[in-house]
């Protein structure tokens, strides 16, 4: 099981879910994807600079039906 203190709420929930679905931490993602884990944690914890590159490893990491617009659609507040 991951450890609890590495779960991370992102500006993306519908990537919060993809992420707790699959039993994927922020650094377990970044690992799987490639990304380097502080880059990862700043882009989705922010929701800035997350380059469509980025975005399609993920996506493809996850393996998620959702297209990417969804996955990575911003929280309304």
């Amino acid at each position: 099981m991951k450890e609890v203190r590495n779960l991370l709420k992102t500006v993306y929930p519908n990537l919060d879910l993809e992420m707790k679905l699959n039993r994927y931490t922020v650094k377990s993602l970044s690992e799987a994807a490639g990304i380097q884990y502080m880059t990862l944690y700043n882009k989705v914890k922010t929701g800035k600079n997350l380059t469509m590159d980025e975005a399609l490893k993920i996506k493809e990491t996850l393996g998620t039906e959702l297209i990417v617009e969804e996955l990575f659609k911003k929280a309304v507040s």
